[in-house]
């Protein structure tokens, strides 16, 4: 996290995962985060096995650097929200870059593990859970809830990063709701609330539901496959009876 203060006023850019929300993190990746420079693009993807990151970026020219500083205002100006031109007027290029390279290592570096516990989050004194069982298609609504998160986590796979908000109004619920999907469009808002470190836990907990729904459709197709197998035999060994 990097302060600075302006006109005597102190902000900061956020310390941690638990700082950002999930809304704040889309609107970001789909207003500020798309305006990065080339220039920048090409040096994050370098592979830097024969130049450093460093020795990269001090060979930049004064044209790479000032849209790479621009950049680097709007990104600032987004996350402590304030305008850029405030940003361009008050921080000089050494602020501005910590600032920036601080978010930028925030959104890119800062790792929650894995917490096999967590089971619910809240939101505006409402608790959510997530399902303690796997979704089964038993009855109806069941059925149509597990097709939804099937359709949804297609879209998350093809990197739709608004599906994910999607399949958390599928999964996650007031204890003993039922799915309904006329609560789905409100239900996003909501969750565009929740602190990312919270969503890390909540994409967890995707691929462990992903992976058992996967693995029971294996299991299910290997029984239907030996099943048929057996009627095929028996139908064999009772022939002409």
């Amino acid at each position: 996290m990097i302060s600075f203060k302006i006109e005597g006023v102190l902000y900061s850019t956020p310390k941690g995962l638990s700082d950002i929300t999930l809304g704040r993190n889309l609107e970001y990746i789909e207003t500020i985060y798309p305006q990065m420079p080339k220039v920048l693009k090409e040096l994050f993807s370098a592979d830097f096995i024969e130049k450093s990151f460093i020795e990269r970026y001090e060979e930049l020219d004064n044209l790479q650097l000032a849209k790479c500083y621009k950049y680097y205002s709007k990104v600032v100006a987004f996350w402590c929200k304030l305008d850029d031109s405030i940003i361009n007027k008050y921080l000089d290029i050494e602020q501005l870059e910590q600032a920036f390279f601080s978010i930028h290592l925030t959104l890119l570096l800062d790792k929650e593990e894995e917490d096999v516990l967590f089971k619910s989050f809240i939101i505006n004194k409402k608790e959510y859970f997530l399902p303690n069982r796997f979704m089964l298609g038993s009855t109806v609504i069941e059925f149509a809830e597990a097709a939804q998160f099937e359709k949804y986590y297609e879209e998350v796979e093809q990197g739709n990063l608004y599906a994910l908000l999607d399949v958390m109004t599928v999964i996650c619920r007031p204890k003993d709701e039922v799915y309904d999907s006329e609560n789905n469009e409100h239900r996003k808002e909501i969750f565009k609330k929740l602190t990312m470190d919270k969503f890390v836990q909540v994409g967890f907990f995707l691929l462990r539901l992903k992976n058992k729904l996967d693995s029971d459709l294996l299991i299910y197709s290997l029984q239907q496959a030996a099943l048929t197998n057996e009627v095929n035999e028996l139908i064999k060994s009772t022939a002409g009876i």
